[in-house]
C-alpha cells in the first residue's frame, strides 16, 4: 500500500515531464530532509527554475541540478551527505555525469570566455579533479583566415586546443554522458517528490 501510494503520487507528477525517479522518501531519509531544508524551504529562485536528479556517485542519493532558466542566473548542482549540502555553481552552462563514474562535468561560458570543470564527490563534498578554460585573446587576435585566435588553459597551464580536448576527453568522455534533457521537473514538482510520505491517514480496506 505504501509503495502504491508513492507511485500514484509520482504518476501525477510525471504527466508531462517523463518518468519520475523512484525515491525512497521516508521520513528517516536524511538526504531528502537535507534538500528540503536547504533548497526547498524557500520559493523557487526564479520563475524558470528547472530541476534534474543526477546520481553522480551511484550511492542511491541523487544530486540535484537547479537550472535557473536565465543565462545570467546560471545554476547550481547540490550534493548531500545526509546532514549538510555542498554545491558548485554553473555560469551560462550545463552539467553532465556518466553513470557510475562519480564525475560531474560542468561546462559553459559566454562573451568569448568558456570553461570546463570536472568534479568528484568525496565525503559529501565536491572535490575538483580538473579545470580548463579558453577564450579570445585580450586584443582579439585573428589568424590568416580572419578567425579569432583562442588561448587554452588546463589546470592553469597554457596548452594547445588539441591537448585541451585530449585532456578533457581522457577524464570525461562526453559521448558516455547521460541525456540531460530527460526527467526535467519544476521546482514544486521536485519538492513534492522529496516530501516524506505520511502513512497515518492510510486505511486498509
Amino acid at each position: 500500500l505504501h509503495t502504491a501510494y508513492r507511485r500514484q503520487r509520482q504518476m501525477c507528477i510525471r504527466d508531462s515531464y517523463g518518468a519520475a525517479p523512484i525515491l525512497p522518501t521516508r521520513a528517516e531519509n536524511g538526504w531528502t530532509s537535507s534538500y528540503l531544508n536547504e533548497i526547498f524551504s524557500q520559493d523557487a529562485p526564479t520563475d524558470m527554475t528547472e530541476v534534474r536528479f543526477l546520481d553522480i556517485n551511484d550511492d542511491g542519493q541523487p544530486e540535484l541540478w537547479l537550472d535557473y532558466g536565465y543565462g545570467y542566473a546560471g545554476g547550481e548542482v547540490f550534493t548531500t551527505d545526509g546532514g549538510t549540502t555542498d554545491k558548485v555553481y554553473l555560469s551560462h552552462g550545463a552539467a553532465y555525469t556518466i553513470p557510475g563514474s562519480n564525475l560531474l562535468h560542468t561546462t559553459g561560458g559566454h562573451m568569448g570566455g568558456y570553461y570546463d570543470e570536472i568534479y568528484k564527490i568525496e565525503n559529501g563534498k565536491f572535490a575538483t579533479v580538473a579545470k580548463g578554460s579558453y577564450g579570445e585573446t585580450e586584443d582579439q587576435q585573428t589568424d590568416e583566415n580572419g578567425e579569432l585566435i583562442y588561448r587554452y588553459y588546463w589546470n592553469g597551464e597554457d596548452v594547445s586546443e588539441e591537448q585541451y580536448e585530449q585532456n578533457r576527453k581522457e577524464l570525461f568522455d562526453q559521448d558516455q554522458a547521460e541525456d540531460i534533457y530527460q526527467n526535467i521537473y519544476t521546482f514544486e514538482q521536485s519538492k513534492a517528490l522529496l516530501q516524506p510520505v505520511s502513512y497515518t491517514h492510510l486505511t486498509l480496506p
